[in-house]
């Protein structure tokens, strides 16, 4: 059995995640090896981006001279630029509440809906991800970067010590295609299906593999914890959640089905199908995504109490005979759009793309997030929930986090990953809070709309802060190292479901006014949020910024382009 001891990193999984962290590496001179158990283009969920995630991908592409990645951080630039990578324009959130069982119905008041811009025009807009297409480009951005892939392989035994970490290779069969090729030494570049040529070796046997540091990208962070005897577990204090989703084309409109001209002359701040739209109803939600190429995400997300109500029977669908467990996601599927009228009538037409997957018990945390020669990634170390689009920001603050520590230093001695696991912890658990509050006002919009002004505050302090050098007063992602903030917000959240409605409105707008940057909660907006200079100007004492900052801040960005 051969041993390679080239590796300064290996990182498991070629997700947007596991790829970025390899390109990293190969762009500050690390001889990288990226592992995948699959193969490219794949189909996978976790799909919207935000402000700040986009702003974070925009600083790793200068920190780390990695300038192909700045198209992708507005959805104008990666039209133009890369139009045949699939994407989804997103110009903000859009939620519109639903009664079970009863067609949705725009009020006057706009009570039932809440539009928050991101963006005030389409040329800097936030972008769905369609992951098939965008995974893909990494992954040979990568390759042709000089790290070293292999597809198909799963990592069958990993041993550390104070040295070194050592790994097994296993090739996993596949009657499809050829497997990978493995390179002679490890500063050859595998061939990814013909993409790229190196006069590989194929890998048909066990490979063993030295490296310096391994690091888990995968999806549900068990490539590497398995091995290390971590446990998954369930969130404090969250609800038990299940998931079913697919990909769809001829998906109807949402603006064609229900045009806001019937109540009102006003229009929208944007289009609510051009946004990560959500569909709210008692129990759970339903999101849709498009993208340019006529595929449309979509999913909902059930608690298991309201599942249960359903008569979906989630608790254990592998008990089930096998015919059963086939058409179990067809039938949960069935049976939320029964009682969503308005939101299966987008499916009148609807064509599957992808076939519908069921996903059990979706929240999760790891009880470890690093030690000695390894880490796992934020989105590996644990995950809340799709609701917020949560997963990019933080899974890409703990790339920026673990590549200035482990490509920054001079010394060789091994970085201390105590602060990451810390701070990937503390992100992990405000997620969870602000978002197990949303879960219990499901039911009650104007209390679901409240505590969504959490997130929108803090996001948009924190993003902000970032773009005008003021980072250092929000503090972490959606300020989660601010206790000033966050012991109002945690208070909030507590009473969500347990006070009148009134009064948790009233007491949130309060907790949230010293960081609210975006005029959030006056009544005279009726929901709709748009994004203005004005409102920034107006706030500028808040995050201490003088008009000229703004400006020149504004210009940056495109804002008035």
């Amino acid at each position: 059995m051969a041993v390679s001891t080239g590796y300064d990193l290996i990182v498991l999984g070629s997700g947007f995640a596991g790829s970025i962290m390899a390109w990293i590496g190969a762009r500050s001179g690390k001889r990288v090896l990226l592992i995948e158990r699959g193969q490219h283009p794949r189909f996978v969920i976790g799909e919207s981006s935000t402000p700040m995630a986009a702003l974070i991908l925009e600083e790793l592409a200068h920190q780390y001279r990695i300038p192909e990645l700045i198209p992708f951080t507005r959805w104008g630039e990666w039209r133009t630029q890369h139009p045949d990578i699939a994407v989804g324009l997103k110009r903000g959130f859009a939620f519109y509440h639903h009664d079970w069982g009863q067609s949705w119905q725009p009020s006057p008041d706009r009570s039932n809906e809440l539009l928050v811009a991101a963006s005030p025009h389409d040329a800097i807009a936030d972008t769905h991800w369609y992951r098939p297409d965008f995974d893909h480009f990494l992954v040979k951005a990568a390759i042709q970067s000089g790290v070293t892939y292999l597809d198909r392989s799963h990592v069958s035994q990993v041993t550390l010590n104070n040295h070194f970490v050592e790994i097994e290779i296993e090739p996993l069969p596949n009657t499809d295609r050829p497997l990978s090729p493995f390179p002679q030494n490890p500063t050859d570049t595998c061939s990814d299906h013909g993409l790229l040529s190196s006069n590989p070796v194929f890998h048909t046997g066990t490979l063993r593999v030295r490296t310096e540091f391994i690091l888990d990208a995968t999806n549900r962070g068990m490539a590497l914890g398995k091995h290390l005897g971590l446990t998954r577990l369930p969130l404090d204090h969250f609800p038990d959640t299940i998931s079913c989703f697919g990909h769809f084309s001829h998906v109807n409109r949402w603006s064609t089905l229900h045009a806001h001209s019937k109540v009102s002359s006003q229009m929208p701040p944007f289009c609510p199908d051009d946004a990560a739209l959500h569909h709210v109803f008692p129990g759970g939600w339903f999101w849709m995504l498009p993208f340019s190429n006529g595929i449309t995400s979509a999913g909902f997300m059930l608690t298991r109490d309201r599942a249960r109500e359903l008569g979906m029977n989630p608790d254990n669908p592998m008990s089930m005979g096998a015919r059963e467990v086939a058409s179990f996601p067809q039938r949960a599927w069935d049976r939320v759009l029964n009682g969503l009228p308005s939101v299966q009538a987008q499916f009148q037409n609807a064509q599957v793309a992808v076939p519908l997957q069921f996903l059990s018990d979706v929240a999760f945390r790891m009880d470890q997030v690093a030690g000695h020669r390894w880490a796992l990634l934020p989105g590996s170390a644990g995950f809340v929930d799709p609701l917020l689009s949560t997963g990019f920001p933080l899974t890409l603050l703990g790339i920026q986090r673990l590549a200035g520590q482990l490509f920054g230093r001079t010394e060789d001695k091994v970085p201390d990953l105590s602060g990451y696991q810390a701070q990937t912890r503390l992100e992990l658990d405000r997620t969870t809070t602000l978002i197990g509050a949303l879960y219990k006002t499901l039911s009650d919009p104007p209390a679901f709309h409240a505590i969504l002004s959490i997130y929108f505050a803090a996001a948009s302090f924190g993003e902000v802060s970032r773009r005008l050098g003021k980072s250092d007063q929000a503090r972490g992602f959606l300020m989660a190292n601010h206790d000033e903030a966050w012991l109002k917000w945690e208070e909030c959240c507590r009473l969500a479901g347990h006070v009148p409605t009134g009064d948790l409105t009233r007491k949130v707008y309060q907790a949230i006014e010293r960081w609210n940057l975006a005029g959030l909660g006056e009544g005279i907006r009726k929901n709709w949020y748009p994004c203005l200079a004005q409102d920034l100007h107006v706030n500028r004492n808040k995050i201490g910024a003088l008009p000229e900052e703004i400006e020149r801040m504004l210009q940056r960005s495109g804002f008035d382009s």
